[in-house]
């Protein structure tokens, strides 16, 4: 049982640290205070488990969770139609590749959400950072203007070899969405 224990929280540690998600090794790490903690029980240890459990699992684990939901997420919605043809895939792929890398290399999180509604629909009633519609083999990325990022977006798509129209939008103070 315990070296069940001891090679999961080697498992758990190394997740933790190759993760590319924030918020995944928060979780990896949270359960490796975890499970240090069933390891000192069997050790006989039930108060230094008791304060592991609480410190090292609960409120770090809490409080990191806290701290990165404040952390930037950056919301796409793809649109693209039923009739998703094999070449369609490969634009969704290529297009979540580059927006991938786009998020890294500034540190955001990509929340890339496909969506069978019109881009219309998605610019009206949801919150983004981007919305992207796909008509045949061409591109449209709408974007507000007045977000910084919406620049830097069309740099990496410049290098993607994807055909790809740019509607700028510009959205007012206090909206809610951007």
């Amino acid at each position: 049982m315990l070296n069940i224990f001891l090679v999961m929280t080697i498992v758990f540690a190394i997740m933790a640290i190759q993760t590319g998600i924030l918020r995944h090794a928060v979780i990896y790490a949270g359960i490796y205070s975890l499970l240090c903690s069933f390891i000192y029980l069997l050790y006989k240890a039930p108060d230094v488990a008791i304060a592991e459990a609480v410190i090292g699992c609960t409120l770090s684990t809490v409080l990191y969770l806290v701290a990165i939901r404040k952390y930037k997420v950056y919301k796409v919605y793809y649109c693209y139609s039923e009739d998703t043809t094999k070449k369609k895939h490969d634009i969704i792929n290529k297009t979540r590749h580059t927006l991938t890398n786009f998020s890294l290399s500034i540190e955001l999180e990509l929340d890339f959400i496909l969506s069978k509604n019109t881009a219309a629909q998605m610019i009206t009633h949801s919150s983004y950072d981007l919305v992207i519609e796909q008509n045949q083999n061409q591109l449209t990325i709408f974007g507000d203007v007045t977000n910084y990022h919406f620049e830097e977006v069309k740099r990496w798509f410049t290098d993607s070899n994807l055909t790809v129209e740019y509607c700028p939008l510009f959205c007012e103070i206090g909206d809610d969405r951007g």
